[in-house]
């Protein structure tokens, strides 16, 4: 697997996300990741434009509910490059499960110092304890072994998703509910 990112830290460049690499690297899910990071000013490329297509798209349509905002994705190109995936639905229905990956990982993971100067980091399962980072592409490769001991298996427990309290339902009905069109009003503000 090949992933390139922004320089983002909290998003991507962190150690939960490399450890969470090489659990799926001892975990057999893959035999080789490749994660690369941009450089700082120099962090525009495609998918920047693609959220731009949306934006547009997204100021010139009235969006009350999910289904209007997987249509306006779906309307923002005509190629078909922007497309809408939900994680949820406004009933409650979960599509995408949260795992507690933190508690889980970082008890056998040791922290990557260093780790905001490096922008390229490789896993192997021929090394499935350590990463090899260089700082540029040209730079030479320095192995840093990050795991303790054993590394788990399965996966962590599931985050359960609460939804909103009572306060917040009240005030989406009061102030929001007049936004929303009729047909979606009691969909994505009903009476708490």
């Amino acid at each position: 697997m090949i992933i390139n990112c922004d320089n983002c830290c909290g998003q991507n460049k962190n150690n939960l996300m490399m450890d969470y690499m090489l659990w799926r690297i001892n975990n057999g899910l893959h035999t080789s990741i490749t994660v690369s990071f941009l450089l700082a000013g120099h962090t525009k490329f495609a998918p920047d434009g693609c959220f731009g297509l949306f934006k547009r798209e997204f100021r010139r349509t009235y969006v009350s509910c999910l289904d209007d905002i997987v249509k306006t994705v779906c309307n923002s190109t005509q190629e078909g490059i922007n497309k809408a995936c939900l994680v949820g639905s406004e009933s409650g229905e979960q599509y995408v499960h949260y795992y507690d990956w933190e508690s889980f990982l970082k008890p056998h993971f040791k922290r990557l110092v260093g780790i905001k100067s490096f922008h390229h980091f490789t896993f192997s399962s021929e090394h499935h304890d350590s990463v090899s980072v260089k700082e540029f592409s040209d730079s030479p490769s320095i192995k840093i072994k990050l795991l303790r001991g054993d590394c788990p298996d399965g996966f962590p427990e599931k985050i359960p998703i609460e939804g909103l309290d009572d306060a917040r339902r009240s005030y989406l009905h009061k102030e929001v509910r007049e936004f929303c069109t009729p047909e979606t009003r009691d969909l994505v503000c009903p009476a708490p």
